[in-house]
């Protein structure tokens, strides 16, 4: 068995773990074990796709930077340079 193989067989183990002990919790108590996911899925969308109110209140004095559309591009080829490294 490889290495990579045995680390990906560990890993599902484990999450099949958390898994099955997060439905016997959610068996047992019903409504803490939804408000903590909840919770828990509230913080992981926000994080991805933070609110435009969130950037002022953490960069007061700075705007988000917004990709732009007419981005300039230069229209000739790259260009090398000389170096003074003497060729072997």
């Amino acid at each position: 068995m490889k290495k990579e193989t045995s680390n990906k067989l560990v890993t599902w183990l484990i999450f099949s773990f958390i898994g099955i002990a997060l439905v016997a919790e959610l068996i047992q108590n019903t409504v803490p074990t939804l408000v903590f996911l909840a919770f828990v899925a509230a913080v992981i969308y926000l994080y991805k796709f933070p609110p435009k109110w969130l950037y002022k209140l953490s960069t007061p004095g700075r705007k988000p930077k917004l990709a732009t559309k007419g981005k300039k591009r230069k229209k000739y080829p790259f260009r090398v340079i000389d170096g003074k490294k003497k060729s072997s």
